[in-house]
């Protein structure tokens, strides 16, 4: 029994593709109200809106020297409109009953990108500032995190190397353990090869490992590219392959 080519295409596919629609899904994760605060905050400071923004500011963070601050993060936004404002990063969570929330947004003007984060918090119906942050980019987020190979180290053609030895290490097993006369759980056996144990991930973008000895990966391999993110390539010990090839080695003896 063998693999169609059209199997494997499928199968492949069923690594590396995700079926649903990123930007809706990113959507639906944002609270709408509290995003489109943040983005109204960020530009009363692009406009220069001192007292605005200060009102807006958590007491905590309210000193002296909050006002020459505020002023400096003002002036690091062009005095021109945006082509475009967009909402790139959203994450929220509830810690000893206050929600706090952070969120990114990117402006693009006529070539050049600045990137600007708002911290807040909820007390009651009120939203406060918590923290800014503002800071310019050579390119937008996603170009930024693109999968390319230029400027790329050794590090990641070793990983992309790795990843490609292991599926086609576990296909082919895969096949082998099909064609083999195995007679009681072969099913059992096809299940575990293509599972891959302890998980090796990339991040792209940064080049910064990680490693997660408790992870599961399907094929040994996978990739993570979420909308605004690096793609995170993995890459798992094809644990069921070895194991199968062992077996068969030792059965041919």
């Amino acid at each position: 029994m063998t693999l169609k080519p059209l199997t494997v295409f499928l199968l492949m596919n069923t690594v590396f593709l995700a079926a649903c629609d990123q930007q809706a899904a990113f959507d639906r994760l944002v609270p709408e109200d509290e995003a489109a605060y943040a983005e109204h905050f960020l530009s009363r400071l692009a406009d220069g809106d001192i007292e605005q923004v200060e009102a807006g500011l958590s007491p905590q963070i309210v000193s002296p020297a909050i006002r020459a601050e505020v002023a400096t993060l003002s002036e690091s936004f062009p005095k021109i409109q945006p082509t475009s404002v967009k909402l790139v990063g959203s994450h929220t969570e509830t810690v000893a009953g206050t929600w706090r929330a952070q969120f990114t947004f990117e402006y693009e003007y006529p070539g050049q990108w600045l990137l600007a984060g708002v911290a807040m918090h909820r007390e009651g119906p009120e939203l406060f500032v918590d923290g800014i942050n503002v800071e310019h980019a050579a390119e937008s987020v996603v170009n930024t995190h693109r999968f390319t190979l230029d400027g790329k180290t050794p590090a990641h053609y070793a990983i992309l190397v790795a990843a490609a030895a292991v599926f086609v290490f576990v296909v082919h097993s895969l096949i082998q353990c099909m064609r083999a006369p195995i007679h009681r759980f072969k099913w059992l056996w096809m299940i575990f090869i293509l599972l891959g144990f302890g998980t090796v991930n990339l991040n792209w973008t940064t080049g910064a490992w990680e490693f997660m000895p408790v992870h599961v990966l399907l094929f040994g391999i996978g990739v993570q590219k979420l909308l605004y993110s690096p793609v995170i390539i993995q890459v798992a010990a094809p644990v069921g392959a070895i194991a199968f090839r062992l077996r068969r080695l030792v059965s041919l003896a």
